[in-house]
């Protein structure tokens, strides 16, 4: 007889690693917990991990809701709720163990990985490289970018084509100074992070 699991969401909050371990510890004072399961991400056309299933029917139906992650999930199983981890990098393998744990999470912190990372928004971009929570190099720049223009006819297509090309200028000028600053790192940058405006991220 199969027993109906509903999952509700309470909170989701994005948390520095030292705030991080001081939360898992703060709760494993005050909550028992039943286990902790590390799930490493799973390549395309792999088979799913049998982990989840083996974890019980609640951290199976969790990871159904939650879909694939590019850096896989640590799931803490309390007697009253669950928490759920999305790692900035990857977990190299899945575990289920007894209680807390969090040899694998800080492995990952205490390993100085260098990434580069590329923030842009429509008229400004900002490229660094680091290693740990090290600054290595960087580099910001801004460009003139037009703002939107509401008048009809040709004008507006003169003004579209214009915005397209300061757009595509901006990209242009990004990529050139992500190469530069990611050549001489090239061996050793491990992973390469984007953030900024939605939009602007998916069209560049």
């Amino acid at each position: 007889m199969s027993t109906k699991i509903q999952l509700i969401k309470e909170s989701e909050i994005f948390i520095n690693p030292t705030d991080l371990m001081k939360y898992i510890y703060e709760m494993s004072e005050k909550f028992y917990t039943e286990k902790t399961v590390y799930l490493s991400p799973v390549e395309k056309n792999e088979a799913k991990s049998i982990t989840p299933k083996i974890s019980g029917p609640v951290i199976e139906k969790l990871v159904q809701e939650l879909g694939e992650s590019n850096t896989g999930y640590m799931i803490i199983r309390r007697d009253t709720e669950i928490s759920v981890i999305i790692p900035p990098f990857p977990f190299s393998m899945d575990a289920i163990i007894e209680g807390d744990d969090t040899i694998m999470l800080e492995d990952m912190f205490d390993s100085s990985f260098e990434v580069g990372v590329v923030l842009i928004r429509l008229g400004r971009f900002a490229i660094g490289v680091l290693k740990g929570d090290q600054l290595i190099s960087s580099k910001t720049d801004t460009r003139q970018m037009k703002n939107r223009h509401r008048a009809g006819g040709s004008s507006q297509r003169r003004f579209e084509r214009s915005r397209e090309r300061l757009i595509r200028e901006l990209f242009d000028k990004t990529c050139e100074v992500s190469k530069s600053l990611f050549d001489p790192h090239k061996s050793t940058i491990k992973y390469v992070f984007l953030g900024g405006e939605k939009h602007t991220i998916g069209r560049f």
